[in-house]
């Protein structure tokens, strides 16, 4: 019986022990024909096993740890969650299950700030919700003082009450004034940047808006500036891009200082999502980062995009448009919020209620009074009174 070579395939004599094509070693015994004739220069070839066990198993292990690190950065949001709420007159604290974790007795917390202001029943102040320490803690005014401090999670009192405002932490740094001034301090409560300034945005991005005079410019974290004050008004960066204004014109400058959209709008908003709103001739549309709009400018009012809708307005109506410019769900509410944890808070006839991302009202408007949800929770005004509830509408937390 004839032999052939298993590594080319050529055939070999009975007596040979070495292939004369390739120079493989020739089994002892007869081989079949290999379903392959192509040559292998001068080795024996070698066959690729894939170890498909080993790569299943670390498939495997990439998908836990990524449905993990989602688990536990909800499990260390909830634990970090703090929502205020007031009785007696005074401010306090839960946490997500609705049970007091800070007993009230503050007359002011910058989120109760937020739900108490006259400004939470306008659209502007609806962009977030409450309950999150920033860096663990949270400004407050003591019942017995009239100084701003703050407290960490547990509600001991971490940076004395000595400031006249106090603003949360951003980037590790938070906004407070004293005597007039503004200035920034780390969460030790040292100063980092002198009461110096007439005006103070947060930091974003390693940078912070200020105002000497009339004018803004950009500080870094040592409080250097790296863009002297030259600017009528300035907001903070938000995704590498901070939208400035001079003589009645905006544009948007880099983190370097470098302007990178010329100043040409009537007014500009934060880039979210890769898309900032703008405003040109009356009304809004929105642009990328090369200043190009992807949205030409046509709605009345407009927000930013947050789960991948934002709010617009027609006449006096809002509704829901998507990255492209699609209405997704038309205008017909009277205010609204941006999109938070996948539901928006919508007005209709008065009353408050809440919409999914297919427009769908789960939630039925019933509140005087909604705010986004933050860490599972939203706020809501109930015949005057401060409540609670979950996404399922639930009543988490109610004064009774």
């Amino acid at each position: 019986m004839p032999k052939f070579c298993e590594n080319c395939g050529a055939k070999v004599e009975t007596s040979d022990t070495f292939c004369p094509e390739c120079g493989g070693k020739i089994d002892a015994s007869p081989a079949q024909i290999p379903v392959s004739r192509t040559p292998v220069s001068g080795k024996p070839a070698v066959k690729l096993r894939i170890p498909i066990i080993p790569i299943l198993l670390i498939v495997f292990l990439v998908i836990i740890i990524l449905i993990g690190s989602h688990f536990l950065k909800r499990f260390f949001a909830f634990r970090e969650a703090r929502f205020p709420v007031s009785q007696n007159g005074k401010w306090g604290f839960i946490s997500e299950n609705g049970k007091v974790s800070i007993p009230p007795q503050f007359s002011w917390t910058y989120d109760s700030a937020k739900i108490t202001s006259t400004l939470t029943v306008n659209f502007g102040f609806l962009h977030s919700g409450v309950g999150s320490f920033k860096d663990g803690l949270e400004p407050v005014v003591p019942i017995q003082s009239r100084k701003c401090g703050y407290i960490n999670l547990n509600g001991t009192m971490k940076i004395k009450p000595q400031f006249d405002l106090c603003f949360p932490f951003s980037n590790g740094l938070a906004v407070v004034q004293v005597g007039g001034k503004y200035a920034y301090i780390d969460t030790s409560g040292e100063f980092v940047v002198n009461p110096v300034y007439d005006g103070a945005t947060f930091f974003h991005d390693g940078l912070a808006a200020v105002e000497v005079g009339n004018q803004w410019g950009y500080i870094n974290k040592s409080g250097n500036f790296i863009l002297n004050p030259q600017f009528d008004q300035a907001i903070g960066f938000t995704e590498g891009l901070a939208a400035v204004e001079s003589g009645g014109e905006w544009g948007y400058i880099n983190t370097k200082g470098t302007e990178m959209i010329n100043e040409q709008f009537d007014n500009a908003g934060p880039f979210s999502e890769g898309l900032a709103f703008v405003e040109s001739g009356g009304k809004y549309g929105y642009i990328n980062k090369k200043g190009s709009y992807v949205i030409n400018p046509q709605f009345d009012s407009a927000a930013p995009f947050a789960d991948g809708r934002a709010a617009v307005e027609f006449g006096n109506e809002w509704g829901y448009i998507n990255k492209r410019g699609h209405l997704v769900i038309t205008p017909q509410y009277s205010l609204v919020s941006s999109y938070s944890e996948g539901l928006a808070a919508v007005q209709q006839n008065n009353k408050w209620g809440y919409i999914n991302k297919k427009g769908i009202m789960v939630i039925l408007p019933q509140f005087n009074a909604a705010f986004p949800f933050m860490n599972g929770l939203a706020p809501v005004i109930v015949n005057g009174n401060l409540e609670y509830i979950n996404q399922d509408g639930k009543v988490i937390w109610g004064n009774p």
